[in-house]
């Protein structure tokens, strides 16, 4: 069951109240949205909250807001006109890429049966951690286990793994282009990412990941590759590669 979160009087006080109803009479009811059940939601949802400390007097403002991370909130009609055009009746599942500030995922949320977000900025995840922990019709992909995923309905444990897989290639993109180290939490992270990748191959590989003493990744290290049935590397070979490296690494 959907649970709407209510927030509490410091965080929408009477002010924010009567600028998010000026919001949608004037931005959004005047542009010709009518759908009443989005209506409400943005009625429900303090826009306020999803946007940095120094844009809150300008939350319900006619324009995007940013965010950080060269993100943005979007404008209250587009994500009005977004909402109404997907024509919900309640029961849907919804997937939304990207969840950014929040905002439009909190308004789903209030709209369908369930919700599935995923956001690869770190930043930005754990920010919405706090932010939409009311919603207990909301589930975040990033921080899914691969038994998570394949308990729900149409997902078995290829496809789990698949989006294991792409989130953490997801990761990796935004990190590196961020210039910011990638780094595993257990083994279990390390076996999602590469079981998907390494499945299919026609030829066996050996690979080497290095890590430093935080787990961050120093680098990864094809180490031989060859057929299922001879046999591959030396031990020392593993070892002088880890050591070369790691020596690079410290250097």
């Amino acid at each position: 069951m959907r649970k709407i979160t209510n927030y509490n009087e410091t965080q929408d006080n009477k002010r924010y109240r009567l600028l998010r109803e000026n919001m949608i009479e004037e931005q959004i009811v005047s542009r010709g949205i009518s759908d009443k059940k989005v209506l409400e939601a943005l009625r429900k949802v303090p826009r306020h909250i999803f946007v940095d400390k120094a844009y809150k007097v300008s939350a319900y403002e006619d324009r995007p807001l940013p965010i950080g991370s060269g993100q943005t909130i979007s404008q209250p009609y587009i994500v009005a006109l977004m909402t109404e055009g997907l024509e919900l009746t309640g029961n849907e599942r919804v997937l939304e890429i990207g969840t950014g500030s929040g905002y439009q995922v909190a308004v789903l949320a209030e709209l369908v049966k369930e919700v599935y977000t995923v956001e690869i900025i770190t930043s930005l995840h754990e920010r919405n951690k706090k932010l939409l922990s009311g919603y207990k019709n909301l589930n975040e992909l990033l921080d899914a286990s691969i038994s998570e995923l394949t308990g729900t309905r149409g997902i078995g444990l290829a496809k789990a793994a698949q989006v294991m897989a792409a989130l953490e290639l997801g990761r990796r993109a935004v990190s590196e282009k961020n210039g910011n180290t990638i780094s595993y939490r257990c083994s279990e992270e390390i076996a999602n990412y590469y079981i998907p990748l390494l499945k299919d191959l026609k030829k066996e590989q050996f690979r080497v990941l290095l890590l430093d003493v935080k787990n961050k990744v120093i680098k990864e290290v094809l180490i031989s590759q060859g057929s299922l049935t001879s046999s591959l590397v030396h031990l020392a070979t593993i070892f002088f590669a880890g050591r070369v490296e790691a020596i690079a690494h410290l250097a």
